[in-house]
């Protein structure tokens, strides 16, 4: 009878013995099934990886060879309008992506008008073309008048044409607004003509910015005959100091007298002018109408190209 609690003892020993090694076995499986899922997962996952890799590459080398495409267009657009630039003797009307290699030959005679709205407005829902506000045309504004004089005496001519009304709006940092002239500002200019100051409202540093404007010019362009347009829209005060400025650098002054404030002179409500195309627009708004219509544009054009050498 000892001896059976031993035998027992023995077999549960056994028993656990087993379980144990049963456990461990479905522990380490469950380890070695779990280590191959993560390999699988890995496996995979580095193939997705390069196989979005290599669809990225391929991506990429398409996008950058149609880059290459449109940048080789983009030149070849480029090297025409140069071209056509640099064959055509039309004038040019600020634009700063050129230079004045751009504008200006050494055999031909090189202008450059400078001024506000009278000399070139942009086109807006009430002024049609790019021209001096208010011609009735391109050819009767006061600067295509001038061309159409220099052609007849100086032959082929190059001109330029910048709009410069900030000039006048900034009152107190005019100075920064000359560098926009520098693309047209060149050794081989013959003729410069200023026509600014009709919306300058302040004179207290008139002078002196007239005065830093008209050494700009002469410092870049120290050959040229600089001609200085006085006002059209009187405020006051500053015809004297553009003719004093103007007598110090050697420059003719014009003034616009005669015809200030002279309805015959000016476009009027109601008057017909022409875009680029030909087409007629009515002049309805009150600004432009107080503008010098062709009569007015004939009578600048006639002062400059009395003074012209």
């Amino acid at each position: 009878m000892s001896k059976k609690p031993s035998l027992l003892k023995d077999i549960k020993t056994e028993a656990s013995e087993s379980e144990y090694f049963i456990g461990y076995a479905c522990v380490l499986a469950a380890f070695v099934l779990i280590v191959a899922v993560l390999l699988v997962y890995v496996t995979k996952l580095k193939k997705q990886n390069v196989t979005q890799n290599e669809s990225t590459v391929t991506q990429m080398q398409e996008e950058n060879a149609k880059l290459r495409q449109d940048l080789a267009a983009l030149e070849a657009e480029n090297e025409s309008l140069r071209l056509q630039i640099s064959d055509a003797p039309e004038d040019i009307v600020g634009d700063a992506t050129l230079s004045a290699a751009d504008v200006y030959a050494d055999d031909t005679y090189n202008y450059l008008a400078i001024g506000n709205s009278i000399t070139v407005h942009e086109i807006t829902d009430y002024w049609w073309d790019e021209v001096g506000m208010a011609a009735s045309s391109k050819s009767a504004d006061y600067v295509h008048r001038v061309i159409t004089f220099l052609e007849g005496s100086k032959g082929e001519v190059r001109s330029a044409i910048v709009p410069m009304g900030n000039w006048e709006l900034l009152e107190y940092d005019r100075a920064e607004t000359l560098h926009l002239l520098d693309p047209y500002l060149d050794s081989r200019l013959h003729l410069v003509t200023i026509q600014l100051g009709d919306n300058v409202t302040r004179t207290d540093s008139f002078e002196n910015d007239f005065t830093a404007l008209l050494s700009y010019i002469r410092q870049k362009a120290p050959d040229a005959q600089i001609i200085v347009v006085g006002d059209y829209m009187d405020y006051g005060g500053k015809d004297e100091i553009k003719e004093r400025v103007a007598a110090n650098f050697g420059a003719a002054f014009i003034p616009l007298d005669a015809i200030k404030g002279d309805a015959s002179y000016q476009c009027g409500i109601g008057t017909v002018v022409y875009d680029a195309a030909g087409n007629p627009h009515t002049v309805e708004h009150s600004g432009v109408s107080i503008h010098p219509g062709d009569a007015g544009m004939q009578y600048i054009a006639d002062r400059i190209t009395e003074q012209i050498l």
